[in-house]
């Protein structure tokens, strides 16, 4: 049961991932050692991309925001947390 739920925010999670914007979804998938990946320093991130690594702070921080307003994505946590407590 615990492999299908994981499962299952895995996907909402990529299914969220794919409304950010490339550098937004680039820097977060390589930052967090998503799609089987190592994870990445943020300088390693920056040079990959062409950007400073503030500009990759930035955009993360965006990511961040947008992730947290995806009603989607919000709300499938929510229903999992919720059932939880139950």
């Amino acid at each position: 049961m615990e492999f299908i739920q994981a499962l299952e925010q895995r996907e909402a999670l990529y299914h969220a991932l794919k409304k950010l914007p490339y550098d937004e979804r680039v820097i977060l998938v390589k930052q967090f050692g998503l799609n089987d990946e190592r994870q990445h320093t943020q300088e390693e991130i920056a040079k990959f991309l062409h950007l400073t690594i503030h500009q990759v702070h930035r955009k993360r921080a965006a990511a961040f925001r947008q992730l947290e307003n995806d009603e989607e994505l919000r709300s499938y946590f929510e229903n999992e947390y919720s059932l939880e407590e139950d």
